[in-house]
Order: C-alpha cells, then sequence, then structure tokens
C-alpha cells in the first residue's frame, strides 16, 4: 500500500513538473514576442533607461502572477498586457507624483555612431522643443501618444487597452498630432 501511495506520489510530482515546465515554455514565448513593445511604451513614459527597465521587469512579474486568471485568446492577451503596462505606468507616477515622459533626444537614433556637433545641437535642441510641446497636451492625448509611437499599436488596439471607440481614439491622435504641429509652426515664426 505505501508502495502505490509513493508511486502516485511521484507521478503526481512529475505531472506537476512538467506542467510547470510547460507553462514556463509559454511565458517565455509571451515575454520575448511583447517584452521590447512594452519596454519601449515604459521607456517613453519614464525619463531613464534604469527606470524602464525595472518598470518592464515589474510589469511581466504582474503578468506572471496573473496569467492564470486569463482565459482568451492572443489578442486579448495583447490588449490585457497593455492595460498592465499602463496601469503599472500609472502607480510609477502616482509613487513619484512626478508626470514626466521619455526625453525625446534619448529616441533619436544618429545616423553614425559619432555625429557632427552641429547635429547633435540641433537635434537636441528639436527634441526639446518636442518634448515641452508633448507636455502640454492634455493626459489623455499624451497616453494615446504614448501608445501608438511608443508601443506601436494600432488605433483598433489603442481602442481596446483604454477602452474607447476606435474612432475617437483616431481623432483624439490627429487633434493631438494638429495642435503638436500647430505649436512648432507658431514657435518657428
Amino acid at each position: 500500500m505505501t508502495r502505490f501511495l509513493g508511486k502516485r506520489i511521484l507521478r503526481r510530482v512529475e505531472s506537476d513538473q512538467e506542467r510547470e515546465r510547460e507553462r514556463a515554455l509559454a511565458f517565455e514565448g509571451l515575454y520575448e514576442r511583447y517584452v521590447s513593445q512594452v519596454y519601449a511604451y515604459v521607456r517613453y513614459r519614464v525619463d531613464s533607461a534604469a527606470e524602464a527597465e525595472d518598470l518592464t521587469a515589474a510589469i511581466f512579474e504582474r503578468v506572471l502572477a496573473k496569467i492564470e486568471t486569463f482565459r482568451s485568446d492572443e489578442p486579448r492577451f495583447a490588449a490585457w498586457l497593455w492595460r498592465i503596462a499602463r496601469n503599472a505606468a500609472i502607480d510609477h507616477y502616482r509613487k513619484q507624483r512626478l508626470r514626466q515622459y521619455l526625453s525625446l533626444e534619448e529616441m533619436v537614433s544618429p545616423a553614425s555612431d559619432e555625429p557632427l556637433p552641429e547635429e547633435w545641437v540641433l537635434c537636441e535642441e528639436r527634441v526639446r522643443e518636442i518634448r515641452a510641446h508633448l507636455k502640454t497636451l492634455a493626459g489623455r492625448e499624451q497616453e494615446i501618444i504614448a501608445l501608438k509611437f511608443g508601443f506601436g499599436l494600432t488605433n483598433r488596439r489603442i481602442a481596446e487597452v483604454l477602452r474607447m471607440k476606435e474612432s475617437t481614439v483616431g481623432s483624439t491622435l490627429h487633434r493631438a498630432m494638429i495642435k503638436l504641429r500647430r505649436k512648432m509652426e507658431e514657435e518657428r515664426k
């Protein structure tokens, strides 16, 4: 009897270990697919690369902790992940009581590793100008721009994440870009 129970327990443990391996492999695949997008979004929203890395890790820790509660297909998973990332960014701001966005000078990738000093100065100046104008937009407009250009999401995905109509996302993004363009043109005059 003891020998029989021992074999049953051993099979159960082996089965649990196999399920855990499968779960780890599945999570690894999801992580590899989405980590760069999540990082890009977070990096767009915080000031430093180190902060973005920490926040991205925290987001995937939340996903891993809650993955058992998710029961649906991949498109819904992506929207679920974006909501977790967005909420993590909001939590981050609440903790810091600051609302700062990525320094765009770090998003600009020069044509060569060593740009000419004049080019660098002009680029930094332009980035500061864009960043200043982005901060004048409403919070919702900033969020949509971050999801569009930071995450690279489509308007449909943004609508799912923010629980808005797709047409509202499109019109809000359009109006925000017009505002930015006008502000940039006014400054040049």
